[in-house]
């Protein structure tokens, strides 16, 4: 029997895009090969798609040459991954399943989503919808507020706004998040791992601060930082049909901010980034953000794996601080407790990803109706018909 062709998609035009590689390569190497025929597909930093087996060696990313692999596309209307022969795109075969690893912009956007949702490949993260509201942090805390979910208390502009008005904005910022009295964190709208994101108290570590977050985006927001805060991650795997709910991860907590270069270059191992001391919680907060994770996973209609990051003040006050659809390592680490390694757990997210595509081509994309023929008898005496 053939076995199913699976994709394994990463890179991608984002600033996340070397995260994404590594992120993309634990999956190639984790993958069932005895269950699935399996084949990477990068997306370069120009938002280029290339195929070839060479794409599974880490060595290949460090000068990677695009002569030594072939271009590849989709066509939406059908499954096949195209191949560039020549100067044309050939069929090369039709894809069971997709596995998206992409951080950040045009990949855990919905962008992806919705070209592979075009050509109805089964992919293993959110739908369209659900993965935009999630990257973007300032719809997605919109979103959280309106289903009485607590977040950090935070003020969203726009970098054309804010340098139009810079002393206005600047005092409102101060004002509403007593900017004196605690730090607070300025952060792109749509990215993660730290990139774009800097801790600040003064006046002038804000200005700075939005000035680096406005070369990643042009919307940025503003959060209050929780005082003497505990960091707590917990992940979701399903649909909207059942969840699995990992253990709880205890990460440095954004007191203890780590940057882009302190979190994946200057670390040596990801024990690494675990606080030597960790303040745990006890079992009720525990349980009550497990709660919180498996309700905001339905809210926001997820599927696939979501990593999902809390902050819990002094007073045991729990604050959600993000929603990450597509997360580093696909957090495999959370569900061993579950009884699911990461080989286990790609598997689920297939089967998840065919089972989420077949309940959507039950429901109906076509009505029959007679408005074309109605249009088409009175288009003589139809307004928009004349010149």
């Amino acid at each position: 029997m053939e076995k199913e062709k699976v994709l394994v998609i990463f890179g991608g035009k984002s600033a996340e895009h070397d995260i994404s590689i590594i992120t993309g390569l634990q999956t190639l190497k984790n993958i069932d090969r005895e269950k699935y025929d399996v084949f990477p597909l990068y997306i370069s930093r120009a938002g280029e798609m290339y195929f070839g087996r060479k794409l599974e060696n880490f060595e290949t990313y460090i000068n990677f040459n695009v002569k030594k692999f072939k271009k590849a596309t989709f066509c939406p209307g059908n499954k096949f991954l195209y191949l560039q022969i020549g100067k044309t795109f050939v069929k090369k075969f039709e894809v069971s399943c997709a596995v998206i690893c992409c951080h950040g912009l045009n990949g855990e956007d919905g962008t992806l989503q919705g070209l592979l949702e075009l050509c109805e490949i089964p992919q293993t993260s959110c739908n369209v919808m659900s993965s935009s509201i999630c990257m973007d942090k300032i719809i997605m805390k919109d979103v959280l507020r309106a289903n009485g979910i607590q977040t950090p208390r935070s003020i969203s502009v726009s970098k054309t706004d804010f340098f139009l008005n810079e002393n206005y904005m600047l005092d409102k910022i101060e004002d509403e998040l007593g900017l004196f009295e605690n730090f607070c964190f300025v952060k792109p709208a749509n990215l993660g791992s730290s990139i774009g994101i800097s801790k600040c108290k003064t006046r002038e570590e804000l200005l700075e601060a939005i000035d680096i977050a406005g070369e990643y985006d042009e919307r940025i927001i503003i959060e209050q930082a929780v005082e003497d805060a505990t960091e707590v991650n917990c992940a979701v795997l399903g649909n909207s049909d059942y969840q699995i709910i990992s253990s709880l991860e205890y990460p440095k907590s954004w007191s203890s901010f780590l940057s882009f270069e302190e979190k994946y270059i200057s670390r040596k191992e990801a024990s690494d980034n675990k606080e030597v001391k960790t303040k745990k919680l006890n079992q009720k907060i525990e349980k009550k953000i497990q709660e919180i994770s498996k309700n905001v996973f339905k809210i926001f209609d997820c599927s696939g794996v979501v990593r999902i990051d809390f902050l819990v003040g002094k007073n045991g006050e729990i604050f959600l601080n993000e929603l990450n659809s597509i997360p580093g390592s696909l957090a495999f680490y959370l569900f061993k407790n579950q009884g699911l390694d990461f080989k286990k757990l790609i598997s689920k997210l297939i089967d998840i990803a065919k089972r989420k595509q077949n309940e959507k081509l039950k429901n109906k994309f076509s009505y029959q109706s007679r408005a074309l023929e109605n249009f088409g008898k009175g288009s003589k005496n139809n307004k928009y018909s004349q010149k």
